[in-house]
């Protein structure tokens, strides 16, 4: 039966065994697991938030387009600039964990429909009141880092003889590229306030993600015959 300092020993030795596998594990996870992620960079930042609204302000400059480009455009800004599922996510709120694959391929089409259908119709409002626009439209103002693949980018927006409008951009950058998750104009997230709308739908109408979806696809019938 072996003494107290033979036990002894041998739990060092384990002590260090596992001590030995852990660096072990740590090296290999370093050069062979999931590389480290770098922290996005400001200026890369700025530029395509600056990039995004130029590509607008074209939009908004295109006198004679019609009312399905100006659509076809926003889609694509909207795929190139959002990460439409990760906001989605976030709008449907606790429902998230109960949606279905099929509920959630039509939850997001109806979702992106919902965005790009309101703004076509606002631009295609609002261009021909549209006189000029300002070149410095927008001034970048400054960032700050929000974990390791966010960023918050704060600009403000000039308004002729008004004053500017401060909106902040939420960025995750994933493998170099950015990708918008929200948007707060004077303060007040743009994806926070969908959710409370649809959580006012589900509470009005019921039904749960099946009567979201019915609700949003009926909101969208009536945008496409605005």
């Amino acid at each position: 039966m072996p003494n107290v300092k033979q036990i002894s020993n041998e739990v060092r030795g384990l002590n260090f065994l596992r001590l030995k596998i852990s660096v072990f594990l740590i090296v290999v996870c370093g050069f062979f697991g999931s590389p480290v992620i770098a922290a996005p960079d400001p200026e890369k930042a700025r530029q395509f938030i600056v990039s995004g609204i130029a590509r607008t302000i074209e939009l908004l400059k295109g006198k004679d387009l019609s009312r399905s480009e100006i659509a076809r455009r926003l889609r694509n800004e909207l795929r190139r600039g959002f990460d439409i599922p990760t906001i989605a996510g976030y709008v449907l709120g606790p429902l998230r964990n109960q949606i279905t694959p099929d509920q959630k391929r039509r939850y997001l089409h109806e979702f992106e429909e919902l965005i790009v259908l309101t703004y076509t119709n606002r631009v295609f409002n609002v261009r021909p009141r549209i006189k000029s626009i300002s070149p410095d439209i927008i001034q970048v103002t400054g960032s700050r880092p929000l974990g390791s693949d966010q960023l918050l980018v704060r600009s403000r927006v000039n308004r002729a003889g008004a004053k500017w409008i401060k909106i902040d951009w939420r960025l995750r950058q994933r493998n170099g590229q950015f990708l918008i998750l929200d948007i707060m104009i004077i303060g007040f997230s743009q994806a926070q306030v969908y959710r409370d709308e649809f959580a006012s739908v589900l509470r009005r109408q019921g039904g749960g993600v099946e009567g979201l979806i019915k609700a949003l696809k009926k909101k969208n019938e009536a945008l496409r015959n605005k």
